[in-house]
């Protein structure tokens, strides 16, 4: 094993998971893992609930790119559908590969962001400077909370659509369920009565 996987793996390990890592590759298929490393370091950008753990290709590839879409980017990172085809398949090192870009992204805003970062360090900032009265127009500290305000309703408006959005899916993925149900009873029944039927005339006999 080279040092940069080594060093990658031992990152990894720093992350409390919901589950064991038995086989690297296979374990973080589903993007599951991925979304929980990320929300470790950067909380704010990942709403765990909204992925879950799939077993089948499409839904792993789902979780992938919504990962993708509105994790990745907000990270400023964009992986191409192939990397992400090969990570959802549990081809050798495709997961590596991106959570390789993923460590360094996120090492390098832990180092620029530092404690306190954010949205904290623009309220402190503005906490210091009304103290220190230095704000002199008066105005200052509206256009700033308007500002904020904007944001976060952007921010619960993009929630509640990402929110919809996987409610679908899931909703999807029952009424796929129910259908391979109801096409499970109908075969057994079906072999039921096949059975039924073979087997009366012997007993008769």
């Amino acid at each position: 094993m080279d040092d940069g996987l080594e060093s990658l793996y031992a990152w990894v390990d720093t992350v409390p998971l919901s589950r064991p890592k038995r086989t690297f590759t296979r374990d973080f298929a589903d993007g599951v893992l991925v979304a929980e490393i990320v929300h470790h370091f950067q909380p704010r950008l990942v709403q765990l609930h909204n992925y879950s753990s799939a077993n089948g290709l499409v839904y792993k590839q789902y979780n992938w790119q919504t990962l993708n879409q509105k994790v990745f980017r907000a990270l400023g990172l964009h992986f191409t559908a192939e990397q992400l085809q090969d990570a959802a398949a549990a081809k050798p090192g495709a997961a590596e590969a991106i959570l390789a870009v993923l460590k360094t992204k996120l090492e390098s805003l832990q180092m620029t962001e530092g404690p306190g970062s954010g949205s904290a360090t623009s309220t402190k900032h503005v906490g210091r400077t009304t103290s220190s009265g230095s704000v002199g127009a008066g105005d200052t500290i509206p256009a700033v909370h308007a500002a904020s305000a904007v944001d976060t309703q952007a921010e619960l408006i993009a929630h509640f659509q990402q929110t919809i959005e996987l409610l679908n899916v899931k909703v999807s993925k029952l009424e796929q369920l129910l259908q391979l149900k109801d096409a499970k009873i109908h075969g057994l029944t079906e072999r039921l009565r096949l059975l039924e039927y073979s087997g009366g005339p012997q007993a008769d006999s």
